[in-house]
């Protein structure tokens, strides 16, 4: 032989099998995306309902506390002035 190109060979197949592979594989990945996307969701808005339960529970309590510290330093005020006036009426 002398190394020349005598003839060529084409085979053909159907390319369907690998076809209807990929679109088996493209809708499972679809349905598992869509499931954890869906799980995400619901994880993460039970985490924040409870995060904002958590800071409204305690943004109330510290109005709670504001008032209760505002209602001392009246109370506070008013006994000083009390006794300076006391003290004032005695000399």
């Amino acid at each position: 032989m002398n190394n020349k190109i005598v003839g060529a060979y084409e085979a053909y197949i159907s390319i369907e099998p690998v076809t209807r592979s990929l679109r088996k594989l493209y809708v499972t990945l679809a349905l598992l995306l869509t499931a954890d996307l869906a799980l995400l969701w619901l994880t993460l808005n039970s985490l924040v309902r409870r995060a904002s339960k958590t800071i409204t529970e305690q943004n109330d309590g510290l109005h709670d506390l504001t008032d209760e510290l505002s209602s001392s330093s009246d109370e506070l005020q008013n006994n000083y002035l009390g006794t300076m006036e006391s003290l004032a009426s005695a000399v």
